[in-house]
């Protein structure tokens, strides 16, 4: 099965009715579509922005293989363009496994990473050949003895989450010690194949002991594994590596993985990761008007035509995620800054989004614009039509067209 399509594209505009401007930047296509008298909110995807990011991830962790997070951002053209750059997929349900086959990608690059996997998705894995899955508990492996006995196992172990903005270990993971060691005898009772230890540190990790320390346990797993007689061939990493944002911070974690790699497994280990913000959020740019304002005391309320049930759904979820508006067009000159809330358009008192207290606006009127940046994570995927509001409209580019087609030129010829 072809991995790459000969010729890469640009957006399928016609099947996804969405507008593709070829190499245009964003602000320049946000400006022209404003000027063109759109109303509704809308997002600017830069699938250049994503060769960017795997350039940046093969420079700081040249010897780890990603497994993008489809859950982060489940765009059909990004995955795409992705899967056309050398990106593997860490896939959580029949649904997304689906997805990534259907545009061409061999079994062998998705890890199928639910540690609690539905029966009918672990046959319909079996069945299409998507081998590598991860496990945490004693019923996952009946289920894998009983549906999926020729898996390739990863066994999931409890992180260093306490530094995260949304830990797992509460979910998902093995203790270590006591736990994980009934846990692989188990697997040899089944007969089944561990041939692999997994961990998350929880998402939006921005502390690199995190990383080092959760590595630091697998190898207490990896001797376990060895003495049980299996041979252990790969350590997924996981994901949570933050986004764009924080480049200075994935700098520091991906040197402490490198140390941490080397210090543990000097005889060597194979390297997989599960990064999923890291290469959604600087994709995405939004664009979103004033609807209506209020007065409040000394601050403005703007209500936006975008809110947490459409763009800034993972702010709904999580507190510490804030965002970060800037001032597209206005009708005022004023420079004077004033305190302001922002709510979305929904009828529902949670459709109020996430900024910081400490940020300023000038006073804005109806018709004004706003934009925010890194807007690729979490917020797509998490749309529910609520009051009837339909997801932004998506149009595409690329900044790094050129560039971009010939290294999937090249990668489809490796392959």
């Amino acid at each position: 099965m072809a991995l790459l399509q000969t010729k890469p594209v640009v957006p399928d505009t016609k099947r996804r009715k969405v507008e593709a401007a070829l190499d245009e930047k964003p602000m320049s296509i946000i400006k022209r579509k404003i000027q063109e008298g759109i109303e509704d909110s809308f997002l600017v995807v830069d699938l250049g922005e994503a060769l960017r990011r795997v350039e940046m991830w093969e420079k700081h962790l040249p010897d780890v293989k990603p497994f993008y997070a489809v859950k982060s951002c489940p765009d059909p053209e990004l995955l795409k363009a992705l899967l056309q750059l050398g990106v593997n997929f860490d896939c959580a349900s029949k649904g997304e496994i689906q997805a990534i086959l259907k545009l061409g990608a061999d079994p062998s690059r998705i890890i199928y990473a639910n540690p609690c996997k539905q029966p009918s998705h672990a046959r319909f894995a079996r069945d299409r050949k998507v081998f590598k899955t991860t496990f945490d508990n004693r019923a996952e492996l009946a289920k894998c003895h009983a549906h999926f006995s020729n898996a390739e196992l990863f066994i999931r172990i409890f992180p260093d989450d306490s530094s995260s903005k949304v830990p797992f270990s509460s979910k998902f993971g093995a203790d270590i010690g006591d736990c994980s060691l009934d846990l692989l005898e188990r697997a040899k009772d089944f007969g089944l194949n561990v041939m692999g230890i997994s961990f998350h540190v929880g998402s939006d990790c921005l502390e690199p002991t995190s990383y080092a320390e959760t590595i630091r346990r697998s190898r207490i797993v990896y001797d376990q594994a060895k003495t049980l007689g299996f041979n252990i061939t790969t350590l997924d990493i996981g994901g949570g590596m933050p986004g764009a944002r924080n480049d200075k911070e994935f700098i520091k974690i991906a040197a402490a993985i490198r140390k941490a790699v080397d210090t543990h497994y000097p005889e060597g280990i194979d390297l997989i990761a599960e990064p999923g913000r890291f290469f959604s959020a600087s994709t995405m740019t939004l664009a979103t008007s004033i609807i209506a304002k209020r007065i409040e005391e000394d601050s403005f309320m703007y209500y936006l035509n975008d809110g947490v049930f459409k763009s800034f759904s993972e702010g709904a979820y999580i507190d510490a995620i804030k965002y970060h508006p800037n001032v597209l067009q206005r009708r005022s000159s004023s420079k004077e800054l004033h305190r302001f809330t922002l709510w979305g358009p929904a009828l529902g008192a949670k459709d109020k989004i996430n900024t910081l207290d400490s940020l300023r606006l000038p006073e804005l009127f109806v018709g004004d614009w706003l934009y925010f940046n890194n807007m690729g994570a979490y917020s797509v995927c998490f749309n529910i039509k609520f009051n009837g509001f339909e997801q932004s409209p998506r149009f595409y580019t690329n900044t790094e067209l050129k560039k971009f087609l010939k290294r999937a030129n090249n990668q489809s010829k490796s392959l």
